[in-house]
């Protein structure tokens, strides 16, 4: 009986061993993934652009940042203005736990989502589409 015990333990031993392998490879290649800084907005209003905020909140989801740290600020461009989201005096998002945000907006003809560090103070108008650089660590864009 020990014999048949030993003889199954030899053939499977080589199998979970190779598993594992493959296993942690595969979360190792996940998790440097997930340590660079990206945003990605999952839904934006459709509504066009004025002065009502939007019937719907624009939404997302961060990854690879450290998420007390970092905001979201979003932008929507309104004729050639990018102007920042909600409003000028409430323009950084808090990401949740799970790295989802979710913040209401004004409609727009495309949108940005920026990933910024808290220190970040954005400007209320933008004359050109804003890219990454500095405190700000990814750029998401979205047209409705």
């Amino acid at each position: 009986m020990q014999n048949c015990s030993l003889t199954k333990w030899k053939t499977v031993a080589p199998l979970m061993l190779c598993f594992s392998v493959l296993l942690s490879a595969s979360a190792f290649a996940q998790s440097s993934d997930d340590r660079k800084p990206a945003i990605v907005i999952t839904s934006a209003p459709t509504d066009p652009p004025g002065e009502r905020i939007a019937r719907e909140p624009i939404k997302g989801i961060v990854k690879g940042v450290n998420l007390q740290e970092y905001r979201v600020v979003v932008y929507a461009l309104g004729g050639d203005t990018w102007w920042v989201q909600p409003l000028a005096n409430k323009p950084l998002t808090m990401i949740a736990d799970d790295g989802n945000w979710r913040t209401s907006t004004h409609g727009g003809t495309e949108f940005a989502a920026l990933l910024v560090k808290a220190s970040f103070k954005p400007e209320p108008q933008l004359g050109s589409r804003p890219d990454a650089g500095g405190e700000i660590v990814a750029v998401a864009y979205k047209s409705p």
